[in-house]
Parts: C-alpha cells; structure tokens; sequence
C-alpha cells in the first residue's frame, strides 16, 4: 500500500531535484532522478497501484517520475 511516508519521500526527492539543478550538480541530478524512477518501479511491483490511489494521484506521480527532464546542462550544450 502507498503510504503517506512514500508520498512524502517522492516530495523530498523532487525537491532535492530542483536543489541539485539550481547547484549544477549533475551527478546528483542524475543519482536522484534513478532513484524515483526506481522507487515509482518498485510501487507499481508491490501493488496494484491503480487500486490504492486516487486517478489523479497516480497520474500525477507518474507523469512528474517520467517527464522528468534530463540535465540542462548537457555536455552537448556545453560545446556551444
């Protein structure tokens, strides 16, 4: 079951994120954005995560775990 310690967790996470992104760390930017992405997966394994939460819960978890953008600072961008 989701609880709201898990909810609580994806909401420190998401604003280590924005810390580490304000920082230039992209190393930690990146180290975060596995870690929920491992944790969204270990959710939708333990459960049947459409059951517990609300539509819009799910959505909205999901879609801020998967859009989440990569770096700004690429090395690609670094060059120009």
């Amino acid at each position: 079951m989701v609880t709201d310690d898990d909810r609580n967790w994806f909401k420190f996470q998401h604003q280590r994120l924005v810390d580490a992104r304000m920082q230039g760390d992209r190393d930690l930017y990146d180290r975060i954005g596995h870690d929920m992405l491992v944790e969204a997966n270990r959710l939708v394994a333990d459960q049947r995560w459409w059951e517990v939460w609300s539509k819009e819960e799910a959505c909205s978890v999901l879609q801020r775990v998967l859009s989440l953008p990569p770096y700004l600072n690429s090395s690609s961008q670094q060059g120009k």
